[in-house]
């Protein structure tokens, strides 16, 4: 796994457009938290000299990252032929998988990295003492959700040799957990739905509450679709 994991941060580090995708995800962050009034109020609409917009937003804009940074991890190795050789190899197909999964969520953190700078201006901006515990489980719940939305798109990766399809797939099944299920739920009235919504589960993480069902749930997902994935590898070994 261990070779897995460097060999593809070796790779994302050497392509030139994954640091184009990122700057694109970093200025959006920072046009979203200080000027854009939609999809969330800009810090100054929004009163408070906290980052509760930025983690209002952000999943919207991972929901794009994610399917980007892993629409090619397993269907360009297809297209190569390069998987076939991976598989030839005494690795188990979960080990092949989790390098994989662990270099694009290391990607995505490395992403988060620059935004810490809000915490510092906030501080600046703030007359009283910033909340460091909604903040920590703010960014908590990205990672969270980051690893639900890489396991999704590894998984539709690995089900073509296809980028572009790969990419689609995983973003419609994004959307739908992250949109699709509560606009079902508003329009049904079935309560029990919000249980699979993404958005509703992160919610509490904005907030400052990390509930330990909602981490679970999260990690559930995430290993639901790496393990199928290994079982899709397994069934083309």
């Amino acid at each position: 796994m261990k070779s897995v994991l460097l060999k593809e941060l070796k790779y994302f580090l050497n392509t030139p457009s994954i640091y184009f995708i990122i700057g694109i995800f970093l200025t959006i962050c920072s046009l979203s938290f200080w000027v854009f009034p939609e999809p969330a109020p800009n810090i100054f609409d929004y009163g408070l000299a906290n980052l509760s917009t930025f983690f209002e937003f952000s999943p919207w804009l991972i929901l794009l990252l994610a399917p980007l940074i892993t629409m090619g991890v397993i269907s360009e190795e297809k297209k190569e032929k390069t998987i076939e050789l991976l598989l030839t190899k005494p690795i188990y197909e979960i080990e092949l998988v989790l390098g994989k999964f662990l270099a694009s969520l290391i990607l995505i953190i490395i992403t988060f990295f620059p935004t810490i700078i809000y915490i510092f201006c906030i501080q600046e901006l703030s007359s009283n003492d910033i909340d460091i515990g909604q903040i920590i489980s703010g960014y908590i719940g990205l990672i969270l959700i980051s690893s639900c939305f890489i396991s999704i798109g590894i998984f539709f990766s690995s089900l073509t040799n296809k980028q572009l399809v790969a990419f689609i797939l995983s973003f419609s099944t994004i959307l739908f957990f992250l949109l699709g299920i509560t606009m079902i739920q508003k329009i049904t009235s079935i309560d029990f739905l919000s249980i699979l919504s993404f958005s509703d589960r992160f919610e509490g993480f904005q907030k400052g509450i990390i509930d330990l069902k909602d981490v679970i749930f999260f990690i559930s997902i995430s290993l639901i679709f790496l393990l199928l994935t290994a079982d899709q590898l397994k069934r083309e070994r």
